[in-house]
């Protein structure tokens, strides 16, 4: 089941491996003065108890966290990973910003948090750690912040108090920088955008995306929360089309993220507020550009998705992303953006223009290295198009259960693959699993 660790067994101290109690520390699970006081709990008891069954007992950590801890213990990664955090610490500390974008790189974080009174942090393989031991004074991180912006857009900044920045380093990366002000003051959250599509066997990406390619018209949604990959999913599926089809591909983005070469397709990416000024002008100017296939970054409102649906019924395939959480609950998430007679419409033109809906997540592995993709995958069937134009999407799960020889599936399909297999730990997927008992069936098989 997950990392495969005798609870409460802490091996014996390997050369350069960190104990127990400062991993803990190090990956921001417990505080100096709770580990402090288990300690001398610990110092108080003959024999002594193991630190681990100690931080367990006083409700500090899960048995999921501490398996991860010893597995990490165990294989010898004492500085919490492929790198040295006492290096990266001494670094952090002094950095300017590119300095932390190249530590950033180097540790593999996928995002980098900068907050006035807090450590500065990394998203590491889907978890959250430290790599400064002092708070950031909120002057320098409001220095390091400004440092990547232009005079005109720190005063957009100061006006709007948020901002999306697109921020290139030659030697070092892209990133992505969106800046907020919140009560501890100016904050960021840099994300980093990878330079190459990864490959669609490493993403684990179900198999029917293969055959969107083949599509015509129609509509195809990629869907999941924030940070579920979406947008590498969608870049994923239009270097099929760059590799099998000869079409005009029309993306309308903010930022963009992948840049995506025209090999046997002509691509044309635009990013709201750089190449045209705002969603709403890109949408009206899209369809004038003479594309195949059209790929909205994000349908948020409801005049974006009448945008996407009016495209796919006038003879274009266009792919898009909605933040919802399943894949039927995304036909709701369109249906729900309108009512009375406007539902009755949208339903029908739903119906008629939908193709495929994925829906994703992406979960922490057991082995603390990487993230797992978990997906839900919706096919519009003519019986599930009936469902639709009849208002009886609530009867949508039920057909995915028992369609999967036409490439249907259910997210705890995916999660029972990834327990049973030990890539994913029960404790995580528990909280998305529609039948926590199939989950927890599945860990004891591992």
């Amino acid at each position: 089941m997950g990392v495969a660790a005798e609870v409460g067994r802490e091996p014996q101290e390997a050369p350069g491996c960190k104990q127990l109690g400062e991993l803990a520390l190090r990956y921001g699970l417990v505080e100096e003065a709770e580990l402090a006081r288990c300690l001398e709990v610990q110092a108080t008891q003959d024999p002594p108890r193991l630190l681990g069954d100690l931080l367990v007992d006083e409700g500090l950590l899960s048995r999921a966290s501490l398996d991860r801890l010893l597995a990490t213990q165990r294989r010898g990664e004492g500085e919490g990973g492929h790198f040295s955090r006492k290096a990266v610490a001494e670094r952090a500390e002094v950095a300017d910003l590119d300095e932390l974008l190249r530590i950033q790189v180097e540790v593999g974080a996928t995002d980098l948090h900068l907050t006035p009174g807090a450590r500065i942090h990394a998203r590491i393989a889907g978890r959250l750690v430290s790599l400064a031991p002092r708070p950031l004074e909120p002057d320098r991180c409001r220095a390091l912040i400004e440092s990547a912006l232009t005079a005109a857009q720190v005063a957009e900044l100061e006006r709007e108090r948020s901002l999306l920045v697109h921020f290139p380093r030659e030697g070092i990366g892209r990133f992505r920088l969106g800046l907020f002000v919140q009560s501890r003051g100016l904050s960021a959250a840099i994300r980093r955008i990878p330079e190459a599509v990864p490959e669609q066997d490493w993403l684990a990406l179900p198999p029917i995306l293969r055959q969107v390619p083949r599509l015509k018209r129609g509509l195809v949604l990629v869907t999941g929360p924030r940070g579920s990959g979406k947008t590498t999913t969608l870049a994923s599926v239009i270097e099929l089309f760059n590799q099998t089809r000869r079409s005009h591909v029309v993306t309308l983005e903010r930022p963009i993220e992948y840049v995506l070469p025209s090999r046997t397709c002509l691509i044309s990416q635009r990013e709201v507020g750089t190449h045209v000024a705002s969603y709403a002008e890109g949408l009206r100017s899209v369809v004038r550009e003479n594309p195949d296939v059209i790929v909205l970054a994000e349908l948020a409102t409801p005049d974006q998705i009448m945008a996407a649906l009016t495209a796919a019924e006038t003879g274009h395939l266009v792919l898009g992303t909605l933040h919802t959480s399943g894949a039927h609950r995304s036909v709701l998430r369109v249906l729900d953006a309108y009512s009375g007679r406007k539902r009755t419409m949208v339903r029908g033109m739903l119906a008629s223009v939908l193709r495929l809906v994925v829906s994703q997540h992406l979960l922490p592995g057991a082995d603390g290295l990487r993230q797992h993709l978990a997906t839900e995958v919706l096919v519009a069937t003519p019986a599930v198009a009936r469902m639709i134009r009849e208002d009886r999407v609530h009867q949508l799960p039920g057909v995915m259960q028992t369609s999967g020889r036409d490439g249907m599936s259910m997210l705890d399909d995916a999660l029972v693959a990834l327990v049973r297999s030990g890539r994913v730990a029960v404790a995580d997927a528990l909280p998305l699993a529609l039948d926590p008992a199939r989950i927890l069936r599945a860990g004891e098989e591992a």
